[in-house]
């Protein structure tokens, strides 16, 4: 996925520098220049000025709880901001807290989520706890990326050699190929059972696309299953069914395949 969208961007025009770290940011006459250490550092003559017109600097996220008085109402935080616990308590048990301010996922869909959860859990009677066991995440680059449940390595990792990978190129796509969007791919990782473990899209609303695969693995239904969902044509969604496909395909045992090329070549000689 990381190496499909490299190679967007720099057929965009962009040039990826990995494994690097900012230096130093100086003036460059009209123009501005940041001093990369690449890979051993400027000690092994890995430094590099890299000129542009302007420097982002992503720095991420604190949490702002210095100025709040939280430790005279006693609420507790760390370094990730406020604690809470599996249903959004603090330390006080009557006071919750939600979102960025907590840490874990800093997207605002599960800020969103959040949020629902403490409201269930404040003003009614049987408390609910957070669920983070599904989270889709979602990059709006062109094309997007989208990801849910579990990488390849990760799958690989938890589940040893029980585990398959199943992609479709979505330059074959009808859809995609209208639109005139055909770069990208959907890639399906699931267990010898066919449970969907995690998932990838790289397409145009992948975004949009993802939410089939996070509700697949919150409902636990298999890749199989989902290979047999209709999907409407011509959209991207059917990415989704052709990758899921590619599973079905690999359950044949030998002697299916086998059986099912003398059929067809019979099928064939009699013109069917």
């Amino acid at each position: 996925v990381s190496a499909l969208v490299e190679e967007v961007l720099e057929d965009d025009g962009v040039r990826v520098l990995t494994s690097a770290r900012a230096a130093e940011a100086r003036p460059g006459g009209a123009r501005r220049e940041v001093v990369l250490e690449r890979g051993g550092g400027a000690s092994d003559g890995g430094s590099e000025a890299v000129a542009a017109d302007e420097i982002f600097v992503a720095t991420g996220r604190l949490p702002n709880v210095e100025e709040l008085g939280l430790e005279r109402a006693g609420v507790e935080t760390g370094e990730e901001g406020i604690v809470v616990d599996d249903r959004l308590r603090t330390s006080r048990s009557h006071i919750y807290a939600a979102g960025d301010v907590i840490g874990g996922f800093q997207f605002t869909h599960v800020a969103d989520h959040e949020a629902r959860t403490v409201v269930r859990n404040a003003l009614f009677p049987f408390s609910s706890k957070v669920d983070y066991s599904v989270v889709p995440w979602a990059v709006f680059s062109d094309p997007e990326v989208a990801r849910v449940g579990l990488t390849e390595a990760e799958a690989r990792e938890e589940h040893g050699d029980d585990v398959g990978v199943y992609r479709y190129d979505v330059s074959e796509l009808d859809r995609a190929i209208t639109e005139r969007s055909a770069r990208g791919l959907v890639k399906l990782i699931g267990d010898g059972g066919g449970r969907l473990l995690g998932g990838h899209v790289v397409a145009p609303s992948a975004g949009t696309m993802i939410v089939e695969l996070a509700l697949a693995m919150r409902q636990g239904t298999t890749i199989g299953e989902l290979a047999d969902l209709v999907h409407p044509y011509p959209t991207m969604s059917e990415g989704i069914r052709r990758a899921a496909n590619e599973y079905s395909r690999s359950r044949l045992t030998p002697n299916v395949r086998s059986w099912l090329d003398r059929w067809f070549r019979l099928a064939r000689k009699l013109g069917l």
